[in-house]
């Protein structure tokens, strides 16, 4: 057998050497493949048990949010029967208020009668008024038994929850910013104005 050149030992040495490296590549490139398909299905793995939940806390949840709702109604329910009662408590105390407006304009005109009779100097006229102011009376506390009360504030601070202001006189008989006059009572049915007073606040001169 003939002996190999220098060269050609070099060069065959060289291609195996190459071989050895391609190979060993190879076997690195099958490792990593490896390597991340495992990583793969373990996330897949670890997904799919994160995405399974357990039915007893599944339930714990649904029976949270049905019990949620339930207060929530019970709430509004609680709400409603409470406005409910208060409405019909409105109702019961201010019974007497549409009544009570349509007697008013009847006894208006029974204070301006009495008031006109009373200007005239006439002995059968005085026998009428003390008539009708008896009548007149028997109104006001008709009204009274039924938390009606008349107001006539001659004299009292000026309230614009109570008093309807028609007029301003100058005067230095009445405080300022007090009532001068009276032109027409107003009634009061427990805490709640149905018809202000008419009066004429008073000015300082």
């Amino acid at each position: 057998m003939s002996k190999e050149s220098a060269p050609q030992a070099e060069e065959k040495e060289q291609m195996e050497q190459e071989e050895i490296s391609t190979e060993e590549s190879e076997q690195e490139e099958v490792s990593t493949e490896e390597a991340d398909s495992t990583e793969e299905t373990e996330e897949a793995e670890e997904t799919e048990e994160a995405e399974e939940v357990d039915p007893l806390v599944e339930l714990e949840a649904k029976l949270k949010e049905q019990d949620d709702k339930y207060m929530r109604l019970l709430a509004e329910f609680e709400n409603f029967k409470r406005r409910s009662q208060q409405e019909n408590r409105n109702k019961l105390k201010f019974a007497g208020q549409t009544l009570a407006l349509d007697i008013i304009p009847g006894l208006d005109n029974l204070e301006r009668a009495i008031a006109q009779a009373q200007d005239e100097e006439n002995e059968q006229l005085a026998d009428f008024v003390k008539g009708v102011g008896m009548v007149q009376q028997t109104f006001y506390d008709a009204l009274k038994k039924s938390n009606i009360e008349r107001t006539f504030p001659q004299g009292e601070p000026f309230d614009p929850n109570h008093h309807e202001a028609v007029g301003i006189v100058e005067t230095d008989d009445v405080q300022p910013d007090h009532v001068a006059m009276v032109f027409q009572a107003g009634y009061v049915l427990h805490d709640r104005v149905i018809r202000p007073a008419m009066v004429q606040v008073a000015k300082k001169k």
